[in-house]
């Protein structure tokens, strides 16, 4: 029997129906944005949107929320090619560029309010970092030259401003004209420290973007040194988990494993690696990103496909809430494994991860919940300063994507008598969808046809 879909095995008849889930709440969330973050009246962004859908007045607008708002619709409209998120990402960038440039002293100022005027001018690394992501992006959508000179002019900015010419790495914060303040936490929840994981990690995903939208040495040796401070410096000696905050020096402060932070870096590091093209580098990025990834596998999973969020070092104790951002990462990094390991585990993780997803975290009258259904907490607002369509958005592309990338491989399933698959593909993924015939239990003959040496030979089998 070949050909038609009762030929297909059963996990990759969910993986593939995944796409056209993801696509449509894709959709459905850009939608929402364009609908209730636009404050058409100031010519703005609204700070904050409550779960009855209306602006909370008084909340300014952040640069973390006003960049991955222009991330967002710059990215949506390159993946669905919808002229309606083009025309949102073109005012977004008009926007955010007219009001939190700092025009004297260069750099992105933290807040503004409901006019565009600065309430909160410090210099955060990571909303320089995020600037230069979103600016990046608008860049490759739309080859809007004006992006991308403003994306190298905070490059530049991180460079001179931030980058520790000492030890290595970036600095957190400093005030507007740029001299030292006290308190450089991104948050209240944050820990006191000079270098944070967070930072550096979406400083290594800013120069990942720009790199693959404008390629220069100097791009690629910061990208480089990005790179090296997390396979050296941020990822712990047994690569299963991440050093949060950090000294000068880099002597860890750390006082929990972030089980979301985890995922995220997991397939960020190899991403960057990847844009780098450094093979050795990619090498070291791809174990680290299996490390990572199967910390998180067996020690934060609960049973209902959630990744919970976080372990006090000194205790052992789990904090469990299911947090939204946290499960869109989940089913990103463990796609990410699932092809670079071909190990089954990953892509089951990442469709249970997408699963609790649909059941407990999206809203289908708002946004995605703060919190999963299970969860007492639950933050009384869709959008936010901390809450955009960055996690979640750029969960579901990467899942079309990498999904549909997966089954371009994939040719024919074959399924002989006495539990027999033989399953013929092309393509780069094609081992990687022949080792899915684990539903088929441990009896299982595997062939392929790779693509690069053009000939016919057994996969490796894992033990199912």
């Amino acid at each position: 029997m070949t050909g038609d879909s009762h030929s297909v095995p059963p996990i990759l008849a969910s993986l593939r129906g995944l796409v056209p889930r993801a696509s449509r709440e894709l959709v459905r969330v850009a939608d929402w944005w364009l609908d209730h973050s636009v404050d058409h009246a100031s010519g703005g962004y609204f700070g904050q949107v409550g779960l009855d859908g209306l602006p909370v007045a008084g909340v300014p607008l952040s640069a973390v929320l006003m960049s991955r708002i222009l991330w967002f619709f710059s990215e949506v409209s390159r993946h669905t090619g919808d002229s309606r998120y083009l025309a949102e990402s073109r005012r977004a960038k008009a926007y955010f560029e007219s009001s939190f440039v700092d025009p004297v002293h260069g750099g992105i100022v933290w807040q503004v309010d409901h006019e565009g005027r600065t309430v909160d001018a410090r210099k955060q690394g990571y909303a320089q970092a995020f600037a230069i992501y979103a600016l990046a992006a608008h860049y490759r959508a739309t080859r809007d030259e004006s992006a991308l000179r403003l994306a190298c002019d905070l490059f530049h900015c991180v460079e001179t401003r931030f980058g520790d010419v000492g030890f290595g790495g970036y600095w957190e914060a400093f005030a507007q004209d740029w001299t030292p303040i006290a308190d450089v936490r991104l948050s209240e929840k944050d820990d006191h420290a000079p270098k944070t994981m967070n930072t550096h990690l979406h400083i290594l995903e800013a120069y990942s973007e720009l790199y693959a939208a404008y390629k220069t040495p100097k791009i690629a040796a910061a990208l480089r040194h990005c790179i090296e401070i997390h396979l050296d410096r941020i990822v712990t000696p047994d690569h299963g988990n991440l050093r949060l905050f950090l000294m000068d020096d880099w002597t860890d402060q750390s006082r929990e494993m972030s089980f979301g932070h985890n995922i995220e870096a997991s397939w960020l590091i190899h991403r960057g690696a990847i844009v780098l093209g450094d093979e050795r580098i990619v090498g070291k990025a791809r174990s680290v990103a299996l490390s990572l990834a199967e910390s998180v596998l067996t020690e934060a999973m609960g049973p209902h496909g959630e990744v919970y969020n976080a372990r006090d070092i000194a205790t052992g104790v789990t904090d469990e809430a299911r947090i939204w951002w946290i499960q869109a990462e989940a089913v990103v990094g463990f796609l990410n494994a699932f092809e670079i390991s071909s190990d089954p585990r990953f892509v089951r993780a990442a469709i249970a991860s997408w699963e609790f997803i649909e059941k407990e975290i999206i809203d289908p009258h708002g946004e995605w919940r703060s919190h999963s259904r299970l969860d007492t907490e639950l933050d009384p607002w869709w959008a936010g300063p901390w809450k955009g369509c960055y996690h979640n958005g750029r969960a579901m592309i990467e899942m079309t994507k990498r999904i549909s990338r997966l089954m371009k491989g994939f040719n024919e399933v074959v399924k002989l008598p006495a539990s027999n698959l033989y399953l013929h593909g092309t393509g780069r993924f094609a081992n990687a969808l022949c080792l899915l015939a684990a539903d088929y239990g441990n009896d299982v003959c595997l062939m392929m046809h790779q693509e690069r040496q053009g000939d016919l030979r057994t996969c490796r089998l894992f033990d199912f």
